[in-house]
């Protein structure tokens, strides 16, 4: 009867063991199901992903031909005198900044120096250049200020053709401090302890690289001096400006201040610019430049004169401290005169005061302002008090 017992227990063990395995099996098969529907989740998410990007890059395509379609029925409809003035345009922009370079790669030039014209008086305050026949320069000298020297710079007969310049007169290239470099050379020529271009780098040069000059002709101006600034601000009022900034050509745009237009009350104006968010109460104003925010009061005269205006308005405080220290407001008094002066931005000038280099040293220093080659200088915050007479 034992033994009986015993096979009956053996044969139950064998039978629960065997449905453990046919349990775990079954488990192993729900896993692996489980498992690949997993993948075929992740691989319909890629696939999702993919067609998304795919959609949006072909969106972004489909907008540029878009544009492009519109910019063609754009000029379609200019009609053909003013598709070939834009396609013109484009070209004389392209020109104008790749002349330079143009001509230092078809030359092989390590080193182009941009030059301009100029006569034997004005030769004596610039770096002046002498070239060979092809362009290449050969001897370059500083501020020349001797006739020797400047007798071996002036450019030959040949050359005063070349360059369509009036015969009969001595000529020179000056250097307008404008260069095209080679990225070696420019690496290799500053790697020394040497400061300035002109009286140094340059001159090193020309003896070990192909140094070449690009003359140019257009409107250029040094503004190194007091007068050379005066004069080429006040050039731009006249009718006819040397260098004209409404050409459509060459256009020039500044730097946008989102500003109030100016406001004139009743002004005589005679060849001025008058730059944004001025305020000019009955004054008269000839051959000038007014600069941005520039107040001016009633009975105010100004005259081949450039005032660069102010960085801010004041505000009503401001005014009244003015007022309590005894000190004017910024911008111009009433009944003030000026005349041949360059006044600095936020400068203070009262009322009744007359700013003026006539009866002056050509060189004068006083308490707050300047004479220098002959005209007035009111410098920037400077305080001019009533009845002042510079």
């Amino acid at each position: 009867n034992n033994l009986e017992r015993e096979d009956q227990e053996i044969r139950a063990l064998g039978e629960d063991a065997s449905d453990a395995v046919r349990n775990a099996r079954k488990q192993l098969v729900l896993a692996r199901e489980a498992h690949a529907n997993q993948q075929r989740a992740y691989e319909d998410c890629k696939a999702q992903r993919k067609t998304v990007i795919s959609d949006k890059r072909k969106g972004k395509e489909r907008e540029k031909a878009l544009e492009e379609r519109e910019r063609a029925a754009r000029l379609d409809g200019l009609g053909e005198l003013d598709r070939k003035a834009e396609e013109d345009l484009k070209k004389a922009e392209a020109g104008q900044q790749l002349s330079k370079i143009t001509a230092h790669i078809e030359k092989e030039a390590e080193l182009t120096v941009a030059t301009i014209p100029v006569d034997r008086e004005r030769a004596t305050g610039f770096g002046i250049m002498h070239n060979d026949e092809d362009g290449r320069i050969q001897k370059f000298v500083e501020k020349p200020d001797t006739p020797e020297l400047l007798d071996s710079l002036r450019l030959a007969e040949g050359q005063v053709a070349e360059q369509g310049l009036e015969a009969g007169g001595d000529h020179y290239l000056a250097s307008m401090g404008i260069y095209v470099f080679n990225r070696a050379t420019l690496v290799e020529l500053l790697d020394n302890e040497m400061t300035d271009f002109g009286k140094h780098i340059i001159p090193r040069a020309i003896d070990s690289h192909r140094v070449y000059s690009h003359v140019y002709q257009g409107y250029w101006e040094d503004i190194g001096t007091i007068r050379s600034f005066f004069e080429a601000n006040l050039d731009m009022v006249n009718t006819v400006p040397r260098f004209d900034f409404f050409q459509m050509e060459t256009p020039i745009y500044t730097r946008p201040r989102f500003m109030p237009a100016s406001k004139i009350n009743g002004a005589a104006i005679d060849q001025a610019v008058i730059s944004d968010g001025c305020i000019i109460d009955r004054s008269r104003i000839s051959q000038s430049l007014i600069g941005v925010r520039c107040l001016m009061a009633p009975g105010c005269r100004v005259h081949r004169s450039v005032l660069m205006g102010a960085d801010f308005y004041e505000t009503e405080a401001s005014k009244r401290e003015s007022a309590a220290k005894g000190i004017p407001t910024m911008g111009v008094g009433e009944n003030t005169r000026i005349e041949s002066a360059i006044i600095d931005k936020n400068a203070r000038i009262g009322a009744n005061c007359v700013i003026s280099p006539e009866g002056k040293p050509e060189h004068f220093d006083g308490e707050n302002y300047f004479i220098r080659e002959g005209i007035a200088i009111v410098p920037k915050g400077a305080v001019i008090p009533d009845g002042t007479m510079v």
